[in-house]
């Protein structure tokens, strides 16, 4: 007897490892995508990769969260109403949802921490996360979608005190956002990692390491963070302490870091993988019956001027190398999708409308070789050079592009430009471009998020994630007049300012791919690389 109970429970041990390597578990499946690398911090206030906002998506719930058409639907809100003068909008939250618990805590919080800590998710929660999301010292990259909040603006760049924020807990379950003025955007930003709630007790009981691991990381959302591999791997498991709306169908998520752009397409081929986002190139040759794609045009690829440079210091210089920069779709490379509009990219939205609509044209330099050369020469006498020398920075993917772009300004503005490619890997490429350390760059101008305003706002000064190391006091006074004014001519007037004083010259809009295999369903994507939820995914019967 005691011979078949082994073999029936050793039986039993092999089919539940076997059916865990398969991706299926007894309380659900297990869905697998691959991210470029591991998160640094899993703190939503401080995250800035996609694959940490990804993963921030996933395990925390803010008052409102993104639903499979793109709009927000109520996350740990239930319900709110707005002052009529627009400026005060009040919340009410759900009271059951809570902190998921992990046993590992009472290295943080002690013994019995359960008895001693309140994990419900409370206003408490959110003001703490709000305030420390708009203070300077917490350097977050998405602060700038709270400044249309009271004081936001001047607690982030002026140092005024974080208390000064109108926010606050009318009770446990009753939150109360007062605004500078009136925000058609905000339920949308109230969605982004900066508006997460955070536990204030548990962060200072981390003492400066929250997000940092497993055991500092608190999460309300749909799932928790159940394991954490540097340079490998990072899990997410049911939370099943989680309160929303809708159910969570999947038992885990895993994401596993993979770099290998042919093994990535071969593994959501196969379905190995689950969900990736894979480019025009990957895709040429691929079976498209064996996965379901949705392409996005998030990036504008675009020259972008140092206008702190010894020659790019004039106007007239970087103004006639535009002038002759012009490309025709026969020059163009074939991984693209159209040539650019503007430089918000084309999936940008403002107050629930496509930007470009609602902005209309913009202000596009066109070809003109004459007006060129007389730029060119007013130019030289301004900054007192006979001629001007620099290198063009690109990724080895648009090496071949600047080529093209430099014979056509070799043979307008002729030997009095010196030009060569310098080619940096991507990464290298955004640091040297952020730290000012360029001349001219051929660069992918990346929305982060739908947001037109949040796009703008991030070459400037203001966001304090300035990517282009851009600084324009005429610009930042644009910018804040445009966000005071809530229209999108308002915005319209800033990315022309850039486009007439030639900062950004916008060549073509890339297209991008979020696939998922055949035999998934229900893991859904909205436009951005941060943005993919798993909360409904199922296999298909």
């Amino acid at each position: 007897m005691k011979k078949i109970l082994s073999v029936i429970i050793a039986i039993s041990v092999i089919i539940a490892v076997f059916s865990s390597c398969s991706g299926k578990s007894k309380n659900g499946e297990t869905f697998i995508m691959p991210v470029s690398s591991t998160p640094e911090s899993l703190d939503p206030q401080i995250a800035s990769s996609d694959v940490e906002r990804l993963i921030i998506a996933n395990c925390f719930e803010g008052l409102f969260r993104l639903s499979s058409d793109g709009k927000p639907e109520n996350g740990v809100a239930t319900s709110y109403t707005v002052s009529p003068d627009g400026l005060t909008y009040t919340f009410k939250l759900r009271e059951d949802s809570k902190w998921h618990v992990l046993s590992g805590y009472e290295k943080i919080l002690g013994e019995d921490f359960e008895k001693k800590y309140d994990f419900r998710v409370t206003a408490k929660d959110f003001v703490f996360a709000f305030r420390r999301a708009v203070d300077s010292k917490t350097a977050s990259n998405q602060a700038a979608n709270l400044f249309s909040i009271k004081n936001a603006r001047n607690i982030n760049l002026n140092n005024t005190s974080p208390s000064a924020l109108g926010v606050r807990a009318i009770d446990d379950f009753t939150l109360e956002i007062t605004l500078d003025y009136p925000d058609s955007n905000l339920l949308y930003n109230l969605t982004s990692e900066a508006a997460m709630p955070c536990n204030e007790a548990f962060w200072n009981a981390t003492k400066g390491k929250y997000g940092l691991s497993v055991t500092y990381t608190l999460c309300n959302g749909p799932f928790y963070l159940s394991e954490w591999n540097d340079d490998q791997n990072v899990r997410m498991t049911r939370n099943d302490d989680y309160s929303g709306e809708n159910e969570v169908k999947p038992y885990s998520v895993r994401l596993i870091v993979n770099n290998d752009e042919e093994d990535i397409k071969e593994k959501v081929l196969s379905a190995t993988y689950d969900a990736a986002f894979l480019s025009d190139a990957q895709l040429k040759d691929a079976d498209v019956s064996l996965i379901t794609k949705m392409p996005f045009e998030n990036t504008v690829c675009s020259l972008i001027f140092n206008c702190s440079d010894t020659y790019f210091s004039s106007l007239k210089i970087r103004k006639a190398v535009c002038l002759c920069s012009g490309m025709d779709t026969n020059t163009l490379p074939v991984n693209i999708s159209s040539l650019a509009s503007g430089i918000v990219p084309p999936f940008c939205t403002f107050s629930g409308e496509n930007y470009r609509v609602a902005a209309g044209k913009a202000n596009l330099t066109e070809y003109n070789e004459k007006n060129a050369k007389k730029y060119f020469e007013k130019g030289l006498k301004e900054i007192e050079a006979d001629s001007v020398k620099f290198n063009v920075l690109c990724s080895e993917e648009y090496e071949e592009t600047i080529r093209t772009l430099i014979q056509s300004w070799q043979k307008v503005l002729g030997i009095k430009l010196v030009a060569s490619v310098d080619v940096r890997e991507t990464n290298e490429l955004k640091n040297l471009v952020r730290n000012g350390e360029y001349s001219l760059a051929f660069y992918p101008l990346e929305a982060t998020e739908q947001d037109a305003k949040n796009f703008l706002f991030s070459f400037s000064t203001l966001s304090g994630n300035n990517l282009l190391n851009f600084s324009d006091k005429k610009y930042d006074s644009l910018l804040n007049a445009a966000a005071e004014k809530s229209t999108a001519s308002a915005l319209a007037e800033c990315e022309n300012y850039l486009l007439d004083n030639a900062v950004i010259y916008p060549v073509f809009n890339s297209n991008s791919y979020f696939v998922t295999a055949a035999d998934s369903e229900g893991i859904y994507f909205r436009s951005n690389k941060h943005n993919v939820f798993f909360i409904n995914a199922e296999r298909k019967k």
